[in-house]
């Protein structure tokens, strides 16, 4: 991480005022300032200690101050919570100091989403800003982090790949037509391979039915020990 500003470390930041308000006139004068001498709390967080390749340790700042510290723009007070930090991620404390958070791994780890992905994720993109940033692996996808427009707040978005799934089901199912038919699928008659790829099309859709009912049940859940989901969608090739 690295700072720039104009204030020695020992003096506080200021974090808003309070005023003497007149009833009659109905104005406020007098403001009083507050500062505080601790505007954030920055903590990290390690995902998986035995494997922390995998998914870089997590660094989060929490704002202390009265609304005033802002994440890349945004008010952090707004949304409420901790801000998990990407490199080039800025907080601002006041006009004179800010903070730019500087982690080199996550520039060689995030590549982004791919065309497909960014396809799916462009449904929700008036309500959502989505980015390169992975914040681990999820079955047949990979989980993004993403905030919303409106007031910043951090969300996660898990991108699930269709074809994977697809590629899956295909897999064990021509398991078990070659198991009935004691040989290759690509031996048996067009009859037969025409029942296979409309096995894997009915089993498909169920899937994806299922994960569909899954995802509109959780919507509607409210619970403080399961994760609210606040969006669902999908494409053809990515849910």
């Amino acid at each position: 991480m690295s700072g720039s500003t104009s204030r020695d470390s020992s003096q506080y930041f200021f974090a808003g005022s309070i005023p003497t308000y007149n009833k009659v006139t109905r104005k406020s004068t007098n403001h009083l300032g507050i500062y505080s001498g601790l505007p954030v709390d920055i903590y990290t967080v390690v995902y998986d200690p035995d494997e922390p390749r995998d998914v870089l340790p997590l660094v989060y700042a929490k704002d202390l101050s009265l609304n005033v510290t802002r994440w890349n723009g945004s008010r952090m007070g707004l949304s409420g919570g901790s801000f998990l930090l990407t490199d080039g991620d800025i907080l601002d404390f006041s006009h004179e100091t800010q903070l730019v958070f500087n982690h080199p791994g996550h520039s060689a780890q995030d590549t982004g989403p791919d065309v497909e992905q960014m396809a799916a994720m462009s449904l929700m993109s008036c309500e959502l800003k989505f980015t390169s940033r992975k914040l681990g692996p999820g079955g047949y996808g990979t989980i993004y982090m993403v905030y919303r427009r409106d007031n910043g707040r951090q969300l996660a978005c898990k991108v699930q790949g269709i074809r994977p799934m697809r590629k899956g089901i295909t897999m064990t199912i021509k398991e078990e037509f070659e198991s009935k038919q004691c040989l290759a699928l690509e031996d048996c008659d067009s009859a037969v391979q025409q029942t296979f790829q409309d096995e894997v099309k009915k089993r498909l859709d169920q899937k994806l039915e299922v994960m569909r009912q899954e995802a509109l049940i959780l919507k509607d859940l409210c619970h403080p020990s399961i994760i609210s989901l606040q969006k669902f969608a999908y494409s053809n090739n990515n849910l």
